[in-house]
């Protein structure tokens, strides 16, 4: 899905990402960004997977829900509300809840790493990584890290440049719900939901992208960017729902020195707050 968005962020002036929320006024130290805050416009290689059908997944993917049949297209409050039922079947989801086979890929050079289904196809680039259940690409999971020149960047701009960017890929996308949240433990992080809806290779479909702010960096004049996305076709999403959700429960990044924030006591603030978990994201709480 978002292998042929890369290069689209590629030519708004990003360049490869280093640790989420790196970017801070109070990181200075981060040289792995041009001092000037210009972009790598290098081209990236194209890494197109071959036709060939990925290995059989069924065994990783959750019996059907009971929560009625898919609502008509054009109806977004019935499709927001059917999602969010789908949802409410998924069980506590963590880092320890991910089955032990599943395989860890390590998606940056300094550490960061998300675990996947070991038959699942993968491309990793510089800043982006993706992981989807056979060659079409899909259902499937996926991570860009980049930096934005500019220091005027909040979450919700970040979020409207996902969208826009993605409708270049895919036209007829649109927002269904967008909502901002903080981190509950007050370290200043803000986290942006978008839900969408669009056509992928003629396959209707449901996606859902998070995107992370953890502020700018005046000394580098850039911003970082950093979102995952899950998207599944709208007809199999209670087959699929819980499957990425656990997905994004592994994403694991380090803090860069002993983190400050506490496993459980993350997941028990955001079953607190209404959520079905929350995971340690690196120094951030994230819930889901």
């Amino acid at each position: 899905m978002l292998r042929r968005l890369l290069p689209l962020f590629v030519s708004t002036g990003l360049v490869a990402c280093t640790e989420p929320g790196g970017g801070s006024g109070q990181n200075d130290g981060d040289t792995s960004v041009p001092p000037d805050g210009t972009a790598d416009t290098t081209t990236l290689p194209d890494t197109s997977h071959d036709t060939t059908t990925a290995p059989d997944t069924t065994g990783d993917v959750p019996a059907d829900t009971e929560v009625g049949p898919l609502p008509e297209w054009g109806d977004d409050d019935a499709l927001l509300a059917w999602l969010g039922a789908i949802v409410q079947t998924c069980p506590p989801m963590s880092y320890s809840t991910a089955p032990g086979l599943w395989e860890m890929t390590l998606i940056t050079d300094y550490g960061c790493t998300v675990r996947h289904p070991g038959e699942w196809v993968t491309d990793l680039q510089p800043g982006y990584f993706e992981a989807t259940s056979d060659a079409r690409r899909q259902v499937g999971y996926a991570v860009v890290g980049t930096y934005l020149a500019g220091t005027d960047w909040d979450e919700v701009s970040l979020g409207d440049l996902v969208v826009s960017e993605l409708q270049k890929v895919y036209p007829d996308l649109a927002v269904l719900a967008a909502d901002s949240e903080s981190d509950p433990y007050g370290f200043g992080m803000r986290f942006r939901v978008i839900v969408m809806k669009f056509t992928n290779d003629g396959t209707r479909s449901l996606g859902v992208a998070k995107v992370l702010h953890g502020g700018c960096s005046w000394v580098l004049n850039n911003c970082p960017l950093t979102a995952s996305i899950t998207w599944a076709p709208a007809a199999e999403l209670p087959l699929w729902a819980c499957l990425l959700g656990q997905i994004e429960a592994t994403l694991r990044c380090p803090s860069g020195g002993g983190s400050t924030c506490d496993e459980n006591d993350c997941d028990a603030t955001c079953k607190a707050q209404g959520g079905t978990g929350g995971t340690c994201v690196g120094d951030s709480c994230m819930c889901h």
